[in-house]
């Protein structure tokens, strides 16, 4: 591939704008040569609430999901041919989903810079920009946003991911909100599940977690099937906690299926013809 210009902003939340004080979030990225809107957030908030004080992070997570669902959006909808001619770079598009510069997320100057491959581009930024904030002890680990942004992509591709909407599950002793579901009668949920940790036995406890998050779920009738899109860890040494992690979600004693990295792209297809098929 060519290589071809590109455009970008840093998304920054500003808690108080009269204190001026910002922290970096995220980056929106723009080609129109290579036909290419991507975005990057991080919805980890740890960072925040320790800077700020009286931070909202539920409110923070919320405004982060309705700008990623709008890039969506703009994504899915427009055709190459009316993006170029609707916006020549990428404070158009931001500016228009974007019109309130008085909230909390404010956008940055607009940069630029070349690619022949504006996925790595952006990853790159992002990491430059928004994970070297981390102290470096507390550089994050993938949390489940991100790996979901790993199974997102063949679904964008193949124009399934404006199928899936929120839905709350419960129960007489217990209440769950998904953020990617799909009804068919019966209500199917995409979750990701991020084991890119740091510790053998967080990765033992977030398995148990949802284990027991299935337990209470036995009995939703309005459930279907619950796939489980899995983040492998990037340590070698938790390989053996992942295994015995994965043998404690298949004893889920509900209709659960799961799924990994690697089967991202076959997922997709097979998401897609469940799709057609019900």
């Amino acid at each position: 591939m060519k290589k071809a210009a590109y455009t970008f902003q840093v998304l920054k939340y500003s808690h108080d704008p009269a204190a001026g004080e910002t922290l970096n979030v995220g980056v929106v990225l723009y080609s129109a040569e290579l036909d290419f809107l991507g975005i990057r957030l991080d919805h980890k908030f740890e960072r925040l609430s320790k800077t700020f004080a009286g931070f909202d992070g539920e409110g923070y997570r919320y405004v982060l999901r309705r700008f990623e669902s709008e890039v969506d959006r703009v994504r899915e909808e427009y055709s190459r041919t009316l993006i170029q001619a609707s916006a020549r770079d990428v404070s158009q598009i931001t500016t228009e989903l974007w019109p309130d510069t008085d909230l909390s997320i404010k956008l940055g100057p607009v940069l630029s810079g070349v690619t022949d491959d504006p996925e790595y581009a952006l990853a790159q930024i992002f990491n430059r920009m928004v994970l070297s904030q981390y102290a470096k002890e507390e550089k994050p680990t993938r949390s489940d946003e991100e790996v979901w942004a790993i199974y997102k992509r063949p679904l964008l591709q193949r124009q399934l991911a404006s199928v899936l909407t929120p839905r709350s599950m419960s129960t007489p002793e217990f209440n769950i909100e998904f953020d990617h579901a799909f009804k068919n009668t019966r209500w199917h949920v995409l979750q990701p599940v991020s084991f890119d940790l740091a510790r053998a036995d967080t990765v033992q406890r977030k398995a148990t977690t949802w284990l027991g998050t299935g337990a209470a779920l036995q009995g939703q009738k309005e459930l279907g099937t619950l796939f489980l899109l899995l983040g492998k860890p990037q340590l070698g040494s938790l390989k053996a906690a992942y295994e015995k992690a994965k043998n404690l979600l298949n004893r889920m004693p509900i209709k659960h299926q799961i799924v990994e990295e690697d089967e991202a792209d076959s997922f997709a297809d097979e998401f897609k013809d469940f799709i057609k098929n019900h």
